[in-house]
């Protein structure tokens, strides 16, 4: 047979192989198709996955701004008196604590999310908080604000900060809303409830820190701006630091009652397992017995 034929035939052969239909079945893996069972599959982690990474870009972008921030702020020193270095030293911080109270709230909660696919507001609010916190250190860099003077500066930095606390409040809310229609829907196994319903109290606390932070910030602006113009810059903006740090360390808290809780019901599984022998201890030394059976002793 000439290479020709041999050519023609694997030809035909090849035609004949793409033309064969698709059986039953044959969407598996190695079809590259995607399944009705992967799509579950994704968004199970879906919601999680998006407000994670959402709030992993937002603190991206606040860090870098606040670098800037700072940088302008060290170049101007020479020029402030040492009350005004204090104030606004006092705003930068308070900025880097709400970025990092806003950052702290979504990863310590947000890995238990129910199953759901994000809605917009689930994109907004995020991206809202975030403008807020750019803001929030925007107007600390006199290039961009031509140099205003502090008592105006701390001023829209309290406006700022109580934009920021009800922008926060919505966010705990749609979390809370999430957490408790999962629970009352019985998504969560039997197992998972009881720590769900504790973090759904954590979140009430929250929201109550979040609540407190916008009334302080905009009862300093109201106070500052209307009735007494003079009255200290550094007073509302250490209340409001002082509120931050707190949420911080409530959230640090929130991470350690997950940890216990998760660690505990891992413990009482472990400890359901019950050995097949009588477990004893001698001094600090553990014996297992070996189990009892019916089958005579061998010889």
């Amino acid at each position: 047979m000439s290479w020709k034929a041999t050519f023609r035939e694997l030809r035909s052969t090849t035609r004949i192989s793409l033309r064969k239909p698709a059986t039953a079945g044959s969407a598996d893996a190695s079809s590259g198709q995607i399944t009705k069972s992967e799509l579950r599959d994704r968004q199970k982690t879906y919601l999680t996955s998006h407000y994670l990474g959402l709030h992993i870009t937002v603190v991206s972008v606040s860090l870098a701004i606040a670098g800037g921030a700072a940088a302008s702020l060290i170049a101007t020193l020479p020029s402030m008196s040492a009350g005004q270095i204090w104030d606004v030293s006092l705003l930068w911080f308070g900025s880097i604590l709400a970025t990092a109270v806003a950052y702290g709230g979504a990863m310590v909660g947000a890995f238990a999310l129910p199953a759901s696919l994000p809605s917009i507001t689930d994109l907004l609010l995020p991206l809202l908080v975030c403008v807020t916190e750019f803001l929030l250190f925007t107007i600390m860099i006199p290039q961009i604000t031509h140099a205003i003077d502090v008592r105006t500066l701390i001023n829209t930095w309290l406006v700022l900060m109580a934009v920021f606390g009800f922008l926060a409040e919505l966010s705990i809310l749609r979390a809370r809303y999430y957490f408790t229609s999962a629970k009352a829907a019985q998504v969560y196994s039997d197992d998972a409830p009881e720590i769900v319903e504790k973090y759904i109290v954590r979140l009430f606390r929250d929201g109550l820190g979040a609540g407190a932070t916008c009334f302080v910030a905009a009862l300093g602006a109201a106070v500052r701006m209307t009735f007494l113009p003079d009255w200290p810059g550094f007073v509302f903006p250490a209340i409001l630091v002082g509120l931050l740090a707190f949420g911080l360390a409530g959230h640090a808290e929130t991470a350690h009652m997950w940890q216990r809780s998760l660690t505990a019901n891992d413990q009482a599984t472990d400890a359901n397992e019950v050995p097949a022998g009588d477990t004893t201890t001698d001094g600090g030394l553990q014996h297992v017995s070996p189990p009892i059976t019916d089958a005579p002793p061998s010889t």
